[in-house]
């Protein structure tokens, strides 16, 4: 390439640019072409490889020769894999990344790689193998980062891009404090929890969290601050819940667990008469009962509308006759006894019945809500140990102590608005039926203590006559059942609890 001939080139002669190129062709056009080497007829200094000359492109000469070049395509490289350098998982960060390629691209450099989750820095190394800085990753540890590079000069890369799985030590996040929120004493139910951090646990959600004492809900917010919606606050009013945080991905949390006050709407006030223990006869054996308490008045719409408020149950019609102090109509057995298991709950106390949908069980010794047993309800309806052994509730004559039939207006009336009986129980005739826990069925022939009916059966039993009843239906012994899903405008219930 010195020497022998001038060799023609493509270019036609003109000065160099005076800034970089690639690929340059020279000039668009021209009158000379670009002859370089020199030949056999010319000195030394013609022949360097920096001299060159000029010829018109019509000239032939026995000095002047040429020889072909061609383009070739870009060499096919395949991007075959990146890994992770230096990290160790919730240990140690990652701190580069190793890409390997099947040939050497020698023109390759960090420009042409962009990395999707971390910062990439200095590209360095040489040959198949080549070592990236990467920092400031913002996946979490044990995620991955996606690598893409694209093709240097001379080169065509394909398997890009790729993922690379990278690992963080976990960052130290304190969990300083939880307070509740829209709760206030005795007036407005807790509804959610705010949870304050010293660092933002990004991977942080509610699987992370226990909540001991209400039901957690869903996990907003980002930042430092996040809120957490609770229901269903199984403390009493001014009691604390218990707030447990396990480490999200790429944290490690300190100061769990914490405790918070919540607040409850106070449960309606259900004003309760202690009977004495006694023995009776109910014409067939005598009934011995313990000491209990029984509601003094039925369970009024005011007491069951909270309860569907707190549970966001559907509440029942009231016929359009009101609500507030009228008895509850057209409840199931299994609505009263859900109610009298949540006011158990309300007030701190444990459920006396255990079980779910159709299939309820009675514990009696426990302290909570219940429906009175068929015994104790007859016991109290007669007036316990201060019976005058009348035929209604608190009297012979039935419209001293009674809505029926004959006075009710065909509807009912507010509670207590008739005579008591003897214990000071109001509406035991009249008003509305009321459920009694007992399956319904043959009194057992012999005498009876704390006797809470048969062991099963397809209805339940109801007393004490109701607005709709004939004045003998009123009757403290007469008795009847039904189905305890049947919901009815002239049945309620009263609670009882065991002293």
């Amino acid at each position: 390439m010195s020497g022998n001939v001038w060799e023609w080139n493509h270019d036609w002669y003109g000065s160099y640019p005076g800034s970089a190129q690639t690929d340059y062709t020279g000039l668009s056009s021209g009158t000379q072409r670009v002859l370089r080497g020199g030949s056999w007829s010319y000195s030394s200094s013609y022949c360097t490889v920096s001299y060159r000359n000029i010829g018109g492109p019509t000239a032939a000469v026995n000095f002047v020769g040429f020889r072909v070049a061609r383009t070739l395509p870009d060499l096919a490289i395949t991007f075959s894999g990146v890994t992770q350098v230096g990290g160790t998982s919730n240990s140690v960060n990652t701190t580069s990344l190793t890409l390997s390629f099947s040939v050497d691209p020698t023109t390759l450099t960090a420009d042409h790689i962009t990395v999707t989750g971390a910062t990439k820095g200095a590209l360095t190394g040489t040959g198949t193998s080549r070592s990236l800085g990467i920092s400031n990753f913002t996946v979490a540890n044990g995620e991955t980062v996606s690598v893409a590079v694209s093709n240097p000069a001379g080169f065509e890369i394909s398997g890009s891009p790729k993922a690379a799985v990278i690992y963080k030590a976990p960052v130290a996040v304190t969990f300083s404090g939880v307070s509740q929120v829209g709760g206030t004493s005795n007036t407005v139910t807790t509804t959610g929890l705010t949870l304050s951090f010293s660092v933002d646990p990004t991977t942080l959600t509610a699987d992370h969290i226990t909540v001991t004492g209400a039901t957690k809900g869903a996990l907003t917010g980002t930042g430092t601050s996040r809120s957490l919606a609770i229901s269903s606050i199984t403390v009493a009013n001014g009691a604390t819940v218990l707030v447990e945080i396990s480490n999200p991905n790429g944290f490690t949390i300190s100061g769990s667990p914490k405790t918070a006050v919540v607040y409850k709407k106070a449960p309606p006030v259900i004003s309760m008469v202690s009977v004495t223990g006694g023995t009776f006869n109910n014409s067939t054996a005598n009934m011995t009962v313990s000491n209990f308490a029984i509601g003094k008045y039925e369970v009024t719409f005011a007491q069951y509308d909270a309860f569907c408020d707190a549970t966001s149950r559907t509440k029942p019609g009231d016929s359009g006759w009101g609500r507030s102090t009228r008895p509850v109509i057209n409840v199931t057995w299994y609505d009263a006894v859900a109610f009298c298991n949540w006011l158990s709950a309300e007030e701190g106390l444990t459920a006396a019945y255990t079980g779910s949908g159709t299939s309820w069980t009675l514990d009696r010794t426990r302290n909570g809500y219940r429906l009175p047993t068929e015994a104790e309800w007859q016991f109290a309806a007669r007036g316990g140990n201060s019976t005058n052994n009348y035929s209604y509730a608190g009297s012979n004559t039935i419209g001293g102590v009674a809505w029926y039939d004959a006075n009710s207006g065909s509807k009912t009336q507010p509670v207590g608005t008739k005579a008591g009986n003897e214990l000071g129980l109001f509406d035991m005739s009249g008003n509305v039926w009321e459920w009694n826990h007992d399956w319904y069925g043959s009194y057992p022939g012999s005498a009876q203590t704390n006797y809470t009916g048969l062991t099963s059966g397809t209805q339940r039993v109801f007393r004490g006559g109701s607005w709709f009843s004939l004045s003998s239906d009123c009757s403290v012994s007469y008795r009847v059942g039904i189905g305890p899903a049947y919901a009815l405008d002239t049945l309620g219930f009263r609670v009882a609890r065991t002293l």
